[in-house]
C-alpha cells in the first residue's frame, strides 16, 4: 500500500469518527476531576460507609492497594481489582513521580483519575447510545448533560466505588445493543466481560440487553445465539476470576458457595411487609432523586462517631427547596411518558431498557441499603427512556421542537448547579 493510499485510508477512517461523545468525554472529564476535589479530603477515603453507605475505602484499596492486600468484597465485584488495580498502580507512580507528592496523595489523585474517566466515559457512551436509537444531535447532547450532571453522575464521579465503573460497562453493553448494523462478538464480550467483572448481578442487564441484540431473529437462533454468548461471557469471567485470585491471593472465587452465602445476607425480605414505602423509594431513586438531589440529611447507622449523609427518606421536605428545578424535571418525565401509549415506541432497545428498570426495582426491593448507593445502575437507563420518549413526543408533536432545547437547557444549568452544591452539603455533614 502506498503512502498516499494509506493516508487516504486514514482520513477515511477520520471521517467516520464523530467528534462529539469525544468532546463530551473530555469536557466531563475535566469537570468531574474538579468535583472528586470537593469528596478528597473526607471520610470517603479515611473509613467509607459515609455516602450513601458506598464502601468508596475499600474501592479505593481494590484501586490502588498493594497486590498482597486483602479483597474482601470481590464476591461481589468479581473482577475488579485486575481491570483496575494495575492502572491504579501505574497512575499512582505516575503522579508521584511527576507532582512530586506523597504516595497517599498520589493514591488519592489516581483514584480521582480513574473514577472521573468512567465518569465521563459513561457520558460519552451515552451520547452514542442516544444517537443509535434516533434521538437528534442536540437533544441527546442535551440529556446526555442531565445525566451527566445529574446527581449520581457527579457523586459518583467524585468519589472511589465500583458503581460507576459498572455503569461504564453497562452503557456501552447498552449501546453495542443497540448499534444499526449490529456489533461483533469480540467488541461484545470485552463489554461484557468488564461489566460482569463489575459487578456480579450484571448478568442479568447483560443478558437482557442481549436478548434486544439479536432481536428478530427466528425464535430458536435467538434463543442459541443468546443463550452462546452468554456462556462465552460466564466461561471468561470464571477464567478471569482465577487468574485474578493467583495474581492477587487476597481476592475470592466469586462462584465459591461461601461467597453466595456472604452476598445472601444482604436481603432483606421484611421490605415485602411495607410495600408501599419501599415502592415509593425505589421509584423516587429510579425517576428524581437520581437527577436532582433532595436535601441530604445526617444520619448515624454505625453509632455516634460515624456520621454518614443519606437521601433514602426522601420525604417531600427534602425535595421542597428545589421544587422549581423537580417541577421542570417532572414536566419532562410526563412528556416522555406519553410515548407510552404509542405502539411504535416499543423498539428492542426501549424493551430492553425497561426490563432493566423492572429487575432492578424487584431485586433492590428485597436487595441492600440505601438505594442511591446503587443508582448508578440504573440511571443511564432511566434517562435513556426519558429521551427516547420525549423524542417520540416531539416527532408527533412538531411545535414543541423549538421549545425542548430551551427547556432542557435552562434543567441543565439548575441541575448542574445544585447537584454541585449537594456535593459540598453531604461533605459538610460528616465532617
Amino acid at each position: 500500500m502506498t503512502v498516499a493510499a494509506a493516508s487516504e485510508r486514514t482520513l477515511a477512517i477520520l471521517r467516520r469518527i464523530d467528534p462529539v461523545p469525544l468532546v463530551i468525554f473530555a469536557v466531563f472529564f475535566a469537570f468531574y476531576f474538579q468535583a472528586g476535589g470537593v469528596l478528597r479530603n473526607t471520610a470517603a477515603y479515611d473509613r467509607g460507609d459515609a455516602f450513601f453507605r458506598a464502601d468508596t475505602r475499600r474501592a479505593w484499596r481494590d484501586m490502588v492497594g498493594d497486590r498482597l492486600s486483602a479483597h474482601v468484597h470481590t464476591s461481589g465485584h468479581p473482577n475488579f481489582v485486575i481491570f483496575h488495580q494495575p492502572a491504579g498502580t501505574a497512575l499512582t507512580s505516575m503522579v508521584k513521580k511527576h507532582w512530586r507528592c506523597s504516595k497517599a496523595e498520589a493514591n488519592k489523585t489516581a483514584t480521582m483519575l480513574m473514577t472521573a474517566a468512567a465518569a465521563a466515559g459513561t457520558a460519552g457512551f451515552f451520547y452514542l447510545l442516544l444517537a443509535a436509537n434516533g434521538v437528534a444531535r442536540l437533544h441527546s447532547v442535551l440529556f446526555t448533560c442531565v445525566l451527566g450532571l445529574s446527581s449520581v453522575g457527579i457523586f459518583y464521579a467524585s468519589v472511589p466505588e465500583t458503581y460507576v465503573f459498572s455503569s461504564l460497562g453497562l452503557t456501552a453493553i447498552a449501546w453495542l445493543a443497540s448499534r444499526p448494523g449490529g456489533t461483533g462478538e469480540p467488541g461484545w464480550q470485552l463489554a461484557a466481560v468488564y461489566a460482569w467483572s463489575a459487578l456480579t448481578t450484571n448478568i442479568v442487564l447483560i443478558g437482557i440487553w442481549s436478548l434486544a441484540r439479536h432481536w428478530g431473529r427466528p425464535l430458536k437462533e435467538w434463543i442459541r445465539r443468546v443463550a452462546v454468548s452468554t456462556a462465552i461471557s460466564a466461561a471468561l469471567v470464571v477464567a478471569v476470576n482465577l487468574l485474578q485470585k493467583l495474581i492477587f491471593p487476597g481476592t475470592v472465587l466469586f462462584f465459591a458457595s461461601h461467597s453466595v452465602a456472604k452476598e445472601s445476607h444482604w436481603l432483606y425480605w421484611e421490605r415485602l411487609l411495607s410495600p408501599v414505602e419501599t415502592t415509593r423509594i425505589l421509584l423516587q431513586h429510579q425517576w428524581l432523586s437520581n437527577i436532582i438531589a433532595p436535601e441530604p440529611e445526617k444520619t448515624f447507622p454505625f453509632g455516634p462517631d460515624a456520621p454518614m449523609a443519606s437521601i433514602e427518606a426522601g420525604s417531600w421536605a427534602m425535595f421542597a427547596p428545589a421544587w422549581p428545578l423537580f417541577a421542570l424535571w417532572s414536566l419532562v418525565l410526563l412528556g416522555a411518558a406519553t410515548a407510552l401509549l404509542d405502539r411504535r415506541f416499543y423498539t428492542p432497545a426501549i424493551l430492553a431498557a425497561l426490563g432493566v428498570m423492572a429487575f432492578n426495582f424487584c431485586f433492590f426491593f428485597v436487595f441492600g441499603h440505601d438505594r442511591m448507593l446503587y443508582a448508578a445502575l440504573w440511571t443511564p437507563v432511566s434517562v435513556f427512556l426519558v429521551a427516547a420518549g420525549t423524542e417520540s413526543l416531539v416527532r408527533r408533536a412538531p411545535a414543541l421542537s423549538k421549545a425542548l432545547p430551551v427547556v432542557l437547557a435552562v434543567l441543565v444549568v439548575g441541575e448542574g448547579w445544585h447537584n454541585w452544591q449537594f456535593l459540598g452539603k453531604i461533605a459538610a455533614l460528616v465532617k
